[in-house]
């Protein structure tokens, strides 16, 4: 089992990392990309596909930007970019520990005591269970249940059990997993958990694992509803009745048609507090700019899925690849999202790295054009700005608070140069009011003074 980390996909603010050793963009023209790096690489295209087409996804982002105004309010015009909670009402407190139990409930998942376990050698032994989570927002319930299964390993006293949650991180890990091994399978061992849940969930359910191809359309229609977890009794076990009739198409095709109307539904609420969010921004810019983008690449991608549920699996009918449909999807359907590229040396290099963008056309932000790119950097440096003083239920100051700029390795601005330091641990007092700012500095200016969601 190899433990260097190839890539990964930073959740919510559309950015995909690539190491070294997955070298796509950095090949002469006319160079092929070697099938497993392209399998890894379209890996972490999934995830992004997944942030922007499913409707737990997109709840998680929404949900994020319920954080933005409250954290605004520690922000001062006079604060050069450092956060004061000591502002904060006991009713914003409030709100911040109920999202914090929202993001727990929502994407916490494993088992106590894990290192008891050898984690590539267990099998779940019961459908999954539910428990309540009594979640509140504002005043109103929020109806939600945490899920877990039944796990049994081998110890050396015999049999033990416990309880392991699931969460939609494991059930996207598994369906970007079977993606990938469709594409091309190294025959490497990798950890169960997270990536073959889906295969061993399966395999209580149908005696066997199921295809990589049933698995990822399975899994993608319970990021569809409202609870994946707890849904995948009803698909697993209504997908094992429909095999007895049906061939495999007509299985997954009769599924869709099951979890259609509930997609529908959820859809048209996620778009309404999307729109919610943009009238936050109004008039704020780039960030508005930034944020209606992503509005309207989710919108698009939604209304692929009200013709097509699973319309991105096309190019993997009966677990066979179509490489021509798959490129299709990915240069032409639904764009990539950046691409960090990662190059050898230290990191505190000057322009270590580099950014690969899909898309070019200009943006029109205030009087200026801009490229998407900076939209999208803009999003992810708020976004890290507000990690790096999010605690537990809770909000820190900047005095404790530290987070490394997410552009740190392809910027060669002044400040990288001459403040190295500030770019490594505090990004955010590169902020100058009525000053150049980097892009860093624009994202803090930008969350000075926001209103509230209703």
């Amino acid at each position: 089992m190899k433990n260097e980390i190839l890539a990964r996909y930073f959740s919510n603010v559309f950015l995909i990392g690539l190491s070294p050793s997955v070298n796509i963009f950095n090949r002469k023209i006319d160079e092929e990309i070697p099938v497993k790096e392209y399998s890894i690489f379209t890996h972490e295209y999934w995830h992004f596909l997944m942030n922007i087409s499913t409707t737990v996804r997109v709840r998680d982002f929404a949900l994020f930007y319920q954080l933005f105004p409250i954290f605004s309010k520690t922000l001062t015009e006079e604060g050069n970019g450092m956060s004061d909670t000591s502002v904060l009402t006991a009713e914003d407190k409030i709100l911040l520990s109920q999202i914090n139990d929202m993001f727990i409930a929502y994407n916490e998942g494993g088992i106590d005591n894990p290192e008891e376990l050898e984690i590539n050698n267990f099998r779940i032994v019961s459908e999954v269970l539910g428990e309540d989570a009594h979640l509140t927002l504002r005043d109103c319930k929020v109806p939600f249940k945490r899920s877990k299964v039944k796990i049994e390993f081998d110890t050396p006293q015999g049999i033990s059990q416990k309880y392991m949650y699931l969460n939609s991180d494991y059930i996207e890990e598994s369906i970007a997993n079977s993606i990938e091994k469709i594409i091309y399978d190294d025959g490497d061992s990798i950890p169960e958990i997270p990536y073959l849940m889906l295969s061993k969930l399966s395999a209580y359910f149908n005696g066997e694992p199921l295809s990589n191809y049933e698995l990822a359309c399975i899994g993608t229609l319970s990021l569809l509803t409202t609870n994946p977890a707890l849904s995948l009794n009803s698909l697993f076990k209504d997908y094992k009745a429909l095999r007895g009739f049906h061939t495999m198409q007509e299985s997954i095709d009769r599924l869709s048609d099951e979890i259609k109307p509930i997609f529908s539904q959820i859809s048209n609420i996620i778009l309404e507090d999307l729109i919610s969010i943009l009238k936050v921004y109004e008039n704020r810019e780039p960030s508005y700019q930034a944020i209606k983008r992503v509005y309207e690449k989710i919108e698009m991608c939604l209304y692929y899925r009200e013709r097509d549920l699973l319309f991105e699996l096309n190019a993997f009918r009966n677990n066979i690849l179509n490489k021509e449909i798959l490129n299709y999807l990915v240069f032409k359907m639904v764009n990539p999202c950046d691409v960090l590229q990662e190059r050898q040396g230290d990191e505190n290099l000057v322009n270590r790295d580099f950014i690969k963008s899909f898309e070019t056309d200009n943006i029109k932000v205030n009087s200026h054009d801009v490229l998407p790119y900076f939209l999208n950097q803009i999003m992810n440096c708020q976004l890290n700005y507000l990690k790096a003083h999010w605690a537990m239920f809770a909000l820190m100051d900047s005095r404790i608070a530290t987070s490394k700029c997410p552009y740190y390795t392809v910027c060669d601005l002044p400040n990288r140069i001459i403040n190295t330091d500030r770019c490594l641990n505090k990004p955010w007092e590169n902020f100058v009011k009525n000053g150049d700012n980097c892009v860093y500095g624009h994202a803090v200016g930008n969350l000075v003074g926001i209103s509230g969601l209703k």
